[in-house]
């Protein structure tokens, strides 16, 4: 796990990184970027990076566990662990990178090192699953080169999948000003960076709101479609 100053040094990192981490850090620090919190983020340090090549998935559990652990002693930070994939040798699809996304997810959870929180429901196709680990719902967002038209979804060459403990929209829910607000900012900005034939994502939930389905934003759509069918994701056999 990398700090921002880590990622330029080039003792500690793979070349591709080099360039895609410069591609990132300029669109998230964009003036405009829709996610002004991602934004302020990036700005201050308080991001955490990591990387995967060639799928090797095996140190990416304790990384997470690790930065989780480090975002409850920093209760104060809204901070996340941005995890970089090395770019594919080809173009590949949007669907090749949703199967990718779920596959990571289900590695994730196959090697979880601590119990599914009892307040999140153990069956995935219920409304109000989410994906969690190391004992705490984490949200999930996957941004891929795959994405033409929902900028706000495509930082570079490389699949880069976004965790943060969802305590952090704790304040920020549909039906407090706060949460109001930024809802409304992030919205106009996201008519604005994307393409204008696609509107907000059709299983968009309110920032904060439960209960509304959130393995449907992790990966979206390249247009207006809502997303079709269960969730993906098998959980393994409560032991």
């Amino acid at each position: 796990m990398f700090t921002q100053q880590e990622m330029s040094d080039l003792t500690k990192i793979p070349k591709w990184l080099e360039g895609e981490y410069k591609t990132f850090s300029s669109i998230v620090s964009a003036p405009k970027f829709p996610c002004y919190f991602g934004t302020l983020a990036e700005k201050r340090g308080e991001v955490r990076y990591t990387y995967i090549e060639e799928d090797d998935y095996r140190k990416l559990p304790h990384t997470l566990a690790s930065f989780l652990e480090l975002s409850r002693a920093n209760p104060d930070k809204r901070q996340n662990l941005t995890v970089f994939f090395e770019p594919e040798k080809e173009e590949q699809s949007l669907e090749f990178y949703k199967n990718k996304t779920w596959e990571v997810l289900q590695y994730l959870h196959s090697h979880d090192p601590a119990p599914w929180p009892e307040e999140v429901p153990y069956d995935s196709q219920n409304r109000s699953w989410e994906f969690c680990f190391d004992g705490e719902p984490v949200f999930v967002f996957s941004a891929s080169p795959a994405y033409k038209k929902r900028h706000s979804r495509n930082y570079g060459n490389s699949l880069i999948l976004l965790f943060q403990p969802t305590r952090l929209f704790n304040g920020f829910e549909s039906d407090v000003p706060e949460g109001i607000k930024a809802r409304n900012i992030i919205r106009t900005r996201l008519l604005e960076w994307d393409e204008p034939e696609v509107d907000i994502p059709a299983d968009s939930s309110k920032l904060g709101e439960k209960k509304d389905y959130y393995w449907k934003q992790y990966i979206i759509s390249d247009d207006n479609e809502p997303i079709q069918g269960g969730c993906p994701f098998h959980m393994k056999d409560k032991t």
